[in-house]
């Protein structure tokens, strides 16, 4: 699929494509989508844009380790979560 399908799929079907498919494509999507808004969340709780780097790069690598796809109504929600979820960790050193 060219990446401009991509581009037009819902998060859902990034979702699916990216969890069951593996499909490269479809994370970079998901990513050009929504780093922007987890980097920001990242650098709200670390204070160090490095840090919040790394934290996009674990977001995303948790969404493509997947073993199924999430039962969830928004993706953004589940994302601010997750994202959340990797700063909390960060911060405690786990």
């Amino acid at each position: 699929m060219p990446e401009i399908i991509y581009r037009n799929l819902s998060d859902a079907e990034l979702i699916y494509s990216i969890v069951i498919k593996k499909e490269q494509q479809a994370l970079n999507a998901l990513f050009n989508r929504y780093a922007h808004i987890i980097f920001g969340i990242g650098l709200k709780y670390v204070k160090d844009a490095p840090r919040a780097e790394t934290i996009v790069q674990q977001v995303f690598e948790g969404v493509w380790n997947l073993r199924e796809v999430p039962k969830i109504h928004q993706i953004k929600i589940w994302l601010y979560l997750y994202t959340k979820s990797v700063c909390l960790s960060m911060i405690k050193g786990v």
